[in-house]
């Protein structure tokens, strides 16, 4: 899960001309989902959000959060935090969760923000194409993210047996079949 944080003076979201929602100062939160997220990491990464302290104090020091000050909050979904820019220009979201799986995310997130924050909070509409008005302050932009610790460790375990095989492989000690199956096994090819 990621999500992109930015500290604004007011923010107001429209559909079609139609205005949806708007808020005053504190945070526009853009949310990205991936396919292996849950709600452990979306309840990390909304509390992360909401007590990152990125607000001045009487001492000009970003000490205070967005509950210190009062602030308001805008969350919108947003896939394309997911996007891979690394082999082409077209940018891959392969990495975005599909609706089945980010939706319910979504609106659980949002409804742990309503819980933190003890008000109500301003949403974009999942899907939609949307139109956000914002005055940026500062500009300031933090991304948290936030990913399932047990997937990587899979993944990791994977590539280094992936890895060992293939050093036997280089020392004549096995056959590319016997590579292949392990490969297979280990599920590096779907």
């Amino acid at each position: 899960m990621k999500a992109v944080i930015q500290r604004i003076n007011y923010a107001k979201l429209t559909v079609e001309d139609k205005l949806i929602s708007q808020c005053g100062a504190g945070f526009l939160v853009l949310l990205g989902f991936t396919h292996n997220d849950d709600k452990k990491i979306v309840d990390y990464v909304v509390d992360r959000v909401c007590g990152m302290r990125l607000f001045r104090d009487e001492n000009g020091k970003t000490n205070k959060t967005l509950k210190d000050i009062d602030g308001q909050v805008m969350v919108v979904s947003n896939f394309t935090l997911y996007a891979n820019t690394a082999t082409n220009r077209r940018p891959d979201f392969s990495k975005a969760a599909h609706k089945e799986v980010a939706l319910p995310l979504y609106e659980y997130a949002l409804s742990v923000f309503r819980e933190k924050m003890g008000a109500d909070i301003a949403t974009g509409v999942f899907g939609e194409h949307m139109h956000i008005e914002m005055s940026s302050d500062g500009p300031v932009m933090i991304i948290v993210e936030k990913n399932n610790e047990n997937w990587l460790f899979n993944r990791w375990s994977i590539c280094h047996k992936f890895i060992f095989c293939n050093k036997w492989f280089d020392e004549g000690m096995y056959s590319n079949w016997y590579i292949w199956a392990n490969q297979r096994d280990f599920g590096l090819f779907s």
